[in-house]
Formats: C-alpha cells, sequence, structure tokens
C-alpha cells in the first residue's frame, strides 16, 4: 500500500509580500557595507602602490647613478591603476649629514607634470628650473626622525596622491595618501 503525502503550507494573504520588503529595507545597508569595503580596499592598495613607488624611487636613487628624472619616471609608469601624473606628485631629493646631525639639502627634484600643489614635507623648494629645485647654496637645512652623521648622504623619496573614494559622486572629498622612504 503506498502512501502519498501531500503537505500543503499555505500563508495568510497579509504575509505574502514581506520578503520583499524585507529585502528592499535590507538592501541599501547591505550595499553601503559592500561598497565601503570595496572602497576601503582600494585605498590600502593605493597605499601600498604609493609606498612601493616611493621605497623603489629611493632604493634606485641611492644604488645608481641615473638621473632623477629617469627615476621618477620608471617609477611613476608602474603606478597603474593611480593617475599620480595627474592626482600626485614624486619627490627626490637629497641630503649630505651636517655635524648637528640635520641635512644639507644638496638637491631635490620632482616628477614633471604632477600636481604641484602637493608640496614635498621634507623640503620646500623657494624656485624650480624645470623638474629641478634651485637650491640656494649649502646654507639650508632639514631635519629628520633620525640623526645624521657629518658626510653621511641620504636620498629621500616622497611619493603623494590624492585618493577620490568611489562615493566622490556624492562628496567631493579627497584624501591625501602619502609615503616616504629614506635610503
Amino acid at each position: 500500500m503506498k502512501i502519498n503525502f501531500l503537505l500543503s503550507v499555505s500563508r495568510p494573504s497579509h504575509c505574502r509580500g514581506n520578503a520583499l520588503i524585507e529585502f528592499a529595507l535590507v538592501l541599501p545597508i547591505l550595499l553601503l557595507l559592500i561598497f565601503g569595503v570595496v572602497d576601503y580596499g582600494r585605498a590600502i592598495q593605493f597605499a601600498n602602490i604609493l609606498t612601493g613607488i616611493s621605497g623603489e624611487s629611493a632604493n634606485l636613487a641611492a644604488r645608481t647613478p641615473a638621473l632623477p628624472d629617469f627615476i621618477i619616471s620608471a617609477t611613476s609608469s608602474t603606478a597603474s591603476p593611480l593617475k599620480i601624473t595627474t592626482q600626485g606628485m614624486i619627490y627626490i631629493t637629497v641630503l649630505v649629514g651636517r655635524s648637528d646631525g640635520r641635512g644639507i639639502v644638496v638637491s631635490q627634484n620632482r616628477m614633471a607634470g604632477g600636481d604641484p600643489s602637493q608640496a614635498s614635507r621634507v623640503y620646500i623648494c623657494p624656485g624650480w628650473s624645470g623638474t629641478g629645485c634651485v637650491v640656494p647654496g649649502n646654507s639650508v637645512s632639514v631635519a629628520l626622525p633620525m640623526t645624521l652623521s657629518t658626510g653621511e648622504i641620504v636620498h629621500v623619496a616622497e611619493a603623494s596622491f590624492n585618493y577620490t573614494p568611489l562615493a566622490g559622486y556624492i562628496s567631493s572629498s579627497v584624501i591625501p595618501l602619502y609615503s616616504i622612504s629614506l635610503l
């Protein structure tokens, strides 16, 4: 003997649209969380790219006799997906240690075509000749977060970028990202 059980679940007619309404209420919150996580991930990715650019720029400047303009051009070309040529800037500053532990600015170069409103945090050049700084003699000294020995040469590479969040079309907020490397 074969017995078939037919189970039927019936809902009252006033409960049939509840799931759709609940989903419609929860969806904006869920999307906000997802876009926030994606945006935060992009900001971390861009900060990591800046760290790589500044580290590699300082490394190349300290280890090779290449021109700073070539180093800046080479490292900025690896900055994808950053639009560093329009929203960022790269500086390479060469310092020589003084007896008081500070550094004398020997030279400073910046990226051609970058955002000049993003100034160097090590030394602000009073006058530029193309991409090179016109340093006024050997009188300019800067303090670093470390003490330099007399005659010690330090190459400082700085990379900065104005990050626009994905929700930039809603608000005009820009997050400044910055990285510095010393070798």
